[in-house]
């Protein structure tokens, strides 16, 4: 399993500018303000998967990292862990 800590900015940020593979993703929300999960830098709070605070996401399917873009708040913390 590798992880890495995302920092909320003030826009979607993409989840890894890399391309790695992933058989399995969790996000963890760390922050305390709900985050928004979706493929696309435009996601919103109305179209994205809503991840409320210390709730996590477990995808057990083939995927790219940097597919997923993620929305929150400036400074809340995100954690992707990866298989």
């Amino acid at each position: 399993m590798q992880q890495i800590d995302l920092t909320m900015t003030a826009s979607a940020i993409q989840v890894s500018a890399g391309g790695e593979r992933a058989g399995q993703m969790i996000l963890q929300n760390r922050g305390v303000n709900p985050i928004y999960v979706g493929r696309s830098s435009a996601v919103t709070s109305a179209t994205g998967i809503k991840l409320d605070p210390t709730g996590s996401i477990n995808w057990i399917v083939p995927t790219l990292l940097g597919s997923w873009y993620v929305l929150g708040t400036a400074s809340d913390v995100v954690v992707v862990i990866w298989d």
